[in-house]
């Protein structure tokens, strides 16, 4: 049965439930929902799955400006008058729709929020201008897009998309297929598997226990990794970059730090690239190497059972009969080592 709710002024007259912070505005629940589509230009989405049949949608509104305490008549005032505001289910499809009718000074406009609890193969589509988006514990498609908040993703699996242009993201717990994107703030990625793929473009990376075909990237930050498995690119244009605890293959590069990759267990290959600081490798021992390393100078411990080049800064040959292809490309210095 299609259950419609647009909000004006009588109905909110006649509802009892009210609060400015802690309590929602109402509570609603909905039957044979599938899919959520929702969107907000002032607040913060919430949705979390859970073992439940039904959706239900927790509405909070309050004065975007901190500062100010809104009477409920005058937020029932302010609604009626500027927003549109909107929840609909359309089949499986919920829709949830909080929008301004026309350009609205901050100072008397309002922060409208939907917190949601979703069955949890739940797909959704969410989108908000100004606020943050948190997402956990569902199953299928979804995709989330901010202005100006954080993202959190946990618990989640599917495929997932995120993006925001001014925040940081959080992703914990997430597989199948992830890409997550920032313009402007850190990434914190922990217990993820899958097809990863997550870029900022000015702030850190922080990677830990990641599973699967991972791609992480920077363009003003630093990149710090600990036990991360499959094969793993990653790069920063301005940071430093510390890998530790690898097992796979590497492909690793910055253009202005120090770079530090510790394996214990190596892939198909190792490729490091530095055009400004200096590199640190460190690689299982007794196994076979195809080594081409290039820096300004290059130090490392003696090579038993090698053949090839050595001189001061380049190092080209075979090690242990040769094997796993290791490439370094360097202005500054190397420094190569092994571990049992």
């Amino acid at each position: 049965m299609k259950q419609v709710l647009i909000f004006g002024l009588a109905l909110f007259l006649a509802m009892n439930v009210f609060s400015q912070e802690g309590e929602p505005f109402m509570v609603k629940n909905y039957g044979g929902v599938k899919r959520v589509k929702a969107s907000t230009a002032g607040g913060n989405i919430t949705v979390e799955g859970a073992d439940v049949s039904e959706a239900t949608v927790k509405l909070y509104i309050r004065a975007s400006d901190y500062n100010q305490k809104l009477s409920e008549a005058e937020i029932r005032e302010r609604l009626e008058k500027d927003y549109i505001l909107k929840m609909d289910v359309e089949g499986d499809l919920l829709v949830l729709q909080a929008k301004a009718r026309n350009n609205i000074n901050w100072k008397k406009g309002l922060s409208i929020s939907f917190t949601v609890t979703v069955p949890k193969s739940t797909s959704n589509d969410l989108t908000t201008s100004g606020g943050n988006i948190v997402l956990r514990g569902v199953s299928g498609k979804q995709d989330f897009v901010t202005s100006g908040g954080n993202l959190v993703v946990k618990d989640a699996s599917g495929t997932i998309k995120g993006t925001t242009s001014g925040g940081n993201i959080t992703a914990e717990r997430l597989s199948d297929n992830i890409e997550l994107v920032t313009s402007g703030g850190n990434i914190d990625a922990e217990e993820c598997k899958g097809t990863i793929k997550l870029v900022t473009s000015g702030g850190n990376l922080s990677l830990e226990d990641l599973n699967g075909t991972i791609t992480a990237s920077t363009s003003g930050g630093n990149v710090s990794g600990e036990d991360l498995r499959g094969e793993i690119q990653t790069g920063t244009s301005g940071g430093n970059m510390d890998l530790e605890k690898i097992y796979g293959s590497v492909k690793a590069g910055t253009s202005g730090g120090s770079l530090r990759v510790s394996i214990e267990e190596v892939g198909k290959y190792v490729k490091l690239n530095n055009s400004g600081g200096n590199v640190e490798l460190e690689l299982p021992s007794g196994k076979g190497y195809d080594l081409d390393i290039r820096g300004s100078k290059i130090h490392t411990e003696a090579l038993s059972n090698y053949s090839g080049s050595m001189t001061e800064g380049k190092l080209n040959g075979k090690l242990n009969g040769g094997g796993i292809p290791v490439t370094i490309d360097n202005s500054g210095r190397v420094n190569l080592s092994f571990h049992k």
